[in-house]
């Protein structure tokens, strides 16, 4: 008898499936909303993630002035991401996209960037804009999931 997985048979799963309503499949690719990852973790699997982002922050560039710019900047990465980054460590690269495409939607149409990058992302107490880089996120988050 050909069995689905090394301890379960056809006839089994079926069982199972009439009694609990549950369709079978081989493939979960997402979980509550999470990739579920078989295989070394890639940057090409967090695309989803720049999509997103980009997909909120594009249409919005010309229309705010660059205060407005920070602040929904400010915003995207601390309520659209806190989801994923609580769960999930976010590889190096992809944070580095995800600052990149940040620091592009602020500086947008801007030919001189009169502040250094590493100056807007120190704290406001500090002189800077509050900007968090999202590996600075993600670390904290899951720090604090886990009760490191």
């Amino acid at each position: 008898m050909e069995s689905i997985t090394n301890n379960i048979s056809h006839v089994n799963v079926d069982k199972f499936m009439s009694i609990a309503h549950f369709r079978h499949t081989r493939q979960i690719w997402k979980y509550l909303g999470f990739p579920m990852f078989s295989s070394r973790i890639k940057n090409f699997d967090f695309n989803y993630i720049l999509e997103k982002i980009n997909s909120r922050l594009s249409w919005k560039m010309t229309l705010l002035n660059k205060v407005g710019r920070v602040t929904l900047a400010q915003s995207i990465l601390t309520s659209m991401l806190i989801y994923t980054m609580q769960n999930l460590w976010i590889l190096e690269g992809v944070s580095d996209k995800i600052d990149s495409t940040v620091h592009n939607f602020i500086w947008v149409n801007d030919l001189c960037h009169c502040v250094k990058w590493d100056s807007l992302t120190l704290p406001k107490s500090k002189g800077g804009l509050g900007i968090r880089s999202a590996r600075n996120i993600n670390i904290s988050l899951l720090r604090n999931t886990l009760g490191i």
